[in-house]
């Protein structure tokens, strides 16, 4: 009976590809998450800070630009490298992290981005720490976050929570990422491709601590009290 989109974008998405579904039935009901697993302001505790450096020593008193993902070539590495060769001549103290596994088809994707960090000379200034079940510390460690997928992600959920913790997040200005930050973070939207505008946006927040102000929508409870409420409705219509 109706067609639930996660974001404006699926909307558009749905209405542009799939014509026979009427517009009235398509539904808008974003994604959500819980602002208590992501508390504004939360920081990870001593113990998991003195594991990170025990295990990456190369992290400590960094500008730390965070890319959460996994390896694949939609999710924008390429533009981070580029990214970092601009700024750490000027910078020095910046530092790169990947957050985010290769699954083993991707092994290869990996190895041609790792022999591109080393041809740059950047292997001491990017590291990539794999899978992790801890992205809520990495998001809250890191002082800026990125969103730079080549194409339009359908809702965004970890810029969400990045948000939500309280820092900042700089990323293209297309898809439910887009929708997100016009909302909560409208400083960090950049237009498509647009790399020196990326690369103003970055020095900006190197510069000059960002204010990120407590997120009070996209929770995960407006999302399941919209869900019911729809199911609700259609039943009683039945």
């Amino acid at each position: 009976e109706k067609v639930i989109a996660v974001s404006d974008s699926v909307v558009k998405y749905i209405t542009d590809n799939y014509k026979n579904c009427p517009p009235e039935d398509i539904i808008r009901i974003y994604r959500g998450i819980d602002p208590s697993a992501f508390p504004h302001g939360y920081q990870p505790s001593a113990a998991w800070l003195n594991q990170t450096y025990k295990d990456f020593p190369e992290l400590e008193n960094k500008f730390l630009i965070c890319l959460p993902g996994r390896i694949t070539r939609l999710k924008g590495h390429e533009t981070l490298i580029e990214l970092m060769g601009k700024l750490l001549a000027q910078y020095p103290q910046l530092h790169a992290v990947v957050v985010g596994g290769a699954d083993p088809k991707k092994a290869a994707y990996l190895k041609e981005l790792e022999e591109t960090i080393s041809t740059k000379a950047m292997t001491k200034h990017i590291t990539f720490v794999g899978h992790r079940s801890d992205i809520r510390e990495w998001l809250a460690f890191s002082d800026v976050v990125l969103s730079l997928s080549n194409q339009a992600e359908t809702f965004g959920r970890t810029a969400l929570e990045a948000l939500s913790v309280g820092t900042p997040v700089i990323g293209w200005n297309r898809g439910g990422v887009a929708e997100i930050l016009s909302v909560l973070y409208p400083q960090g939207l950049i237009e498509v491709d647009d790399q020196m505008a990326l690369l103003d946006a970055v020095q900006i927040h190197i510069e000059h601590q960002q204010h990120v102000a407590p997120v009070t929508q996209f929770s995960l409870d407006d999302m399941c009290g919209q869900t019911l409420a729809l199911y609700k409705k259609i039943t009683q219509t039945v």
